[in-house]
């Protein structure tokens, strides 16, 4: 006699609704750190010094729209020769 495999068996639908449970409690738990790190990350990673001129200017990825309005004004202040996007 052979069985049939067509239906799943509950064990596997327990499976799959314990499994998303846990991963749904994962999400909750890590998005406030993901949140506090992200918050955290400009002291952290920024270095802030002064302005000054320079031959050339260099716009790196990141938040590529800000970082440019920035760069403009400061090419337009007449602080580097050339810029590199």
């Amino acid at each position: 006699m052979e069985s049939c495999h067509c239906l799943p068996s509950p064990h596997s639908r327990e499976s799959s609704q314990r499994g998303n449970a846990l991963l749904g409690g994962c999400i909750l738990l890590l998005f406030p750190a993901y949140v506090s790190a992200v918050a955290t990350a400009d002291p952290v990673l920024v270095v802030r010094t002064n302005v000054a001129p320079a031959d050339v200017m260099v716009v790196l990825g990141g938040d590529a729209p800000p970082r440019a309005r920035r760069t403009a004004g400061l090419f337009q202040a007449g602080l580097a020769l050339r810029r590199a996007c």
